[in-house]
């Protein structure tokens, strides 16, 4: 039977990533990028797909964990003679930092997948079978042997080749190694995405093991963080640098694709691209944490990616354009659950939001480094990014679009998108009273209240009592709470807080919320949204309610698989699905953690609402509270405007 999702840990190298189940089954790679095809695909076929794996009678997995501040994984396996340690990695090292001006690569790559074996107590006496499945799964392997130790087989542009320190033989479409082991005795086994045989560093395959694990303490250790959920939060950190793509920039919003939303087929999407929006909150992230060089990096690849255009697209290729999207029928699917999608057809919806999430954390990066952080030629193109993303507003933010999800129907002038617009040009009005174009923010402060005008107005339906999904329609969202970080909405409203409770009442399930319960075109239902859980918390806390988002936020930790990583969707029994795992989920896991608290601190120290109506962005980084409390947000370059009326 196929695994759960969430039966798996991820590692990984900052080009590519594996998924390795409790008994050290390497049953998802694709290689050498995330956007290649899957070398192991077992993950969405358990008959046709390729794996790495270890067998030996009577072997049981026994406890597994990632080595102290690190992205390497430690497999404990019971065998029925002895103990078996297997340690698992994806080997890098760190590249040095030039200052201000360096960009590129924080680590330089091995390109190869290392597998240490150690008999920790008896005998252990095992086969590691390697079966790769070339072409999604539809083409023969074929390996041939290089001397004793080494084989490769490749198809096409793919291929594979093992390098280990027992003998090798070749059996069918695989390719086996054979060791016993006793107590104290070690071993290892090398995977490459080449046809020829990886190079051992200087001091054996073991060095590897050493400079990675070097690399991630030592990046683990500059994060800043504390308080009571700081072990999730650097998990989640660690995790999220692992769907780093180096070379470009880019940030995927998963390493895996297929992996159904819901028990019923339709909705299993290939995550292996950049998502702007995904992206944004994850440079949010890692700046809150006071990690600026995976922010430079994002705004370094959008800047090539996408310079010289007129508007985003929603989503991007992590070095080249995102492939049509089409369904690979013969795979059957995790539990039978298909279509198999790659590619991605969301490429070129109009989503509004993605213009405010990008200047948030732009704004974000400005705040904490000042414009000098950004670099010379960044720097340089600031006043024109700027200016592109609200001018695009400027023009757009009147008509209908996708929405933040991204349905499979009609545009609706979405309540969160129109939200965001008045983001994009708050955000906007701020960064240019620092670095430019001053001469635009009259403009930009004039669009932006009409803005908030209208969605005040046009998004409220008195009869339901809440503000919706979009204008006109009764539905409601699990994206409203995050509107509430941003001074989108009036955290502390009568309006505000009767939408939250509607929220909790309609698409809630204990602390998990539901981002909708609409028609979106799609066949099926999905299950509950883990960010929109997560959000719901961060609303809470924005209203004053600590305690109750604090326990809210420890009830959602249980969600998480016993290595703390989340899965997209979680369904009302608790099981895990979706792409796995999930950026979307991780950054806002951090964001809410460090959010809780700052407001624990501020409430120590004077008591008032957390942080009232300051942007959470504010708040995280501990910035002054200022002065008065108006009924809405502080409005950069004017004065603050009267809140509409309340229902």
């Amino acid at each position: 039977m196929d695994r759960d999702i969430d039966d798996y840990a991820l590692i990984g190298d900052m080009r590519s990533a594996a998924l390795i189940g409790r008994d050290a089954a390497i049953d998802w790679l694709c290689w050498p990028r995330f956007d290649s095809p899957a070398l192991f695909l077992r993950l969405l076929d358990s008959h046709r797909g390729g794996s790495c794996t270890l067998e030996a009678e009577g072997l049981r997995p026994r406890e597994r964990r990632y080595l102290p501040r690190t992205n390497i994984l430690e497999t404990t396996l019971s065998l029925p003679a002895g103990e078996l340690t297997v340690t698992d990695l994806m080997p890098v090292r760190g590249r040095g930092d030039a200052g201000p001006e360096d960009i590129g690569p924080d680590s330089e790559a091995a390109g190869v997948l290392m597998r240490h074996f150690r008999c920790d107590r008896g005998r252990a006496d095992f086969t590691l079978r390697v079966a790769p499945s070339f072409d999604w799964g539809r083409a023969e392997t074929s390996f041939h042997l290089h001397g004793t130790h080494g084989a490769a087989a490749h198809h096409g542009d793919q291929a594979l080749s093992v390098l280990a320190s027992a003998p090798l033989v070749v059996e069918g479409g695989a390719c086996l190694a054979r060791f016993s082991l006793r107590a104290g005795e070690e071993a290892w086994i090398v995977l490459a995405p080449t046809p020829t045989l990886p190079s051992l560093p200087e001091g054996g395959a073991m060095a590897w093991l050493a400079e990675t694990r070097a690399y991630w303490e030592e990046w683990t250790g500059a994060l800043r963080c504390g308080g009571e959920f700081h072990e999730m939060v650097e998990r989640s950190a660690l995790c999220l640098k692992l769907l780093c793509y180096a070379p470009s920039g880019g940030i995927v919003a998963a390493p895996t694709l297929g992996l159904p939303e819901g028990w019923r087929g339709g909705r299993n999407w290939d995550y292996r691209y950049t998502w702007v929006r995904d992206a944004s909150f994850t440079v949010s992230a890692f700046l809150s944490l006071g990690h600026s060089h995976e922010a430079a990096e994002l705004l370094r690849f959008l800047d090539t990616v996408d310079g010289n255009s007129d508007g985003l697209r929603v989503l991007y290729g992590i070095e080249r354009d995102v492939p049509p999207e089409q369904s690979l029928d013969h795979l059957r699917g995790w539990r039978g659950i298909r279509p198999v999608l790659i590619g991605n057809e969301a490429e070129e919806q109009l989503q509004l939001d993605i213009y405010g999430n990008v200047l948030i954390a732009l704004d974000l990066f400005v705040q904490k480094l000042g414009a000098e952080g950004l670099g010379e030629r960044m720097r340089a193109h600031l006043p024109r990014l700027i200016t592109r993303l609200a001018d695009k507003v400027m023009r757009c933010w009147h008509v209908p679009d996708r929405g933040i999800w991204e349905m499979r129907k009609p545009d609706l002038h979405h309540f969160h998108s129109k939200a965001m617009c008045w983001v994009t040009l708050d955000r906007a009005v701020k960064l240019a009273e620092q670095v430019g174009p001053a001469e635009r923010i009259p403009d930009w402060c004039r669009v932006r209240d009409e803005i908030r005008a209208e969605y005040e107005e046009r998004g409220w339906d008195a009869k339901r009592g809440a503000y919706t999904q979009a204008y006109g329609e009764p539905a409601l969202d699990g994206s409203f709470p995050r509107l509430l970080l941003f001074g989108a909405v009036d955290p502390l409203s009568e309006r505000s807080a009767r939408t939250l409770a509607a929220i909790d009442r309609e698409l809630g399930v204990g602390p998990l919320i539901y981002r909708y319960r609409t028609d979106d075109g799609l066949p099926g239902q999905e299950a509950t949204f883990a960010a929109c859980a997560f959000w719901m918390v961060g609303a809470l806390a924005a209203r004053g309610e600590l305690d109750n988002a604090r326990q809210r936020f420890r009830a959602l930790m249980h969600y998480s698989n016993d290595l703390g990583l989340f899965s997209e969707e979680i369904t009302a029994d608790g099981i895990a699905m979706g792409n796995f795992p999930q950026a979307f989920t991780h950054m806002t896991v951090i964001t809410i953690a460090l959010l809780l608290e700052r407001a624990a601190q501020e409430m120590e120290r004077h008591n008032p609402p957390p942080f009232g109506r300051r942007p959470v962005e504010e708040a995280v980084q501990g910035q002054p509270t200022g002065e008065g409390t108006t009924d809405t947000p502080r409005q950069a370059g004017c004065e603050a405007q009267p809140a509409n009326g309340e229902s």
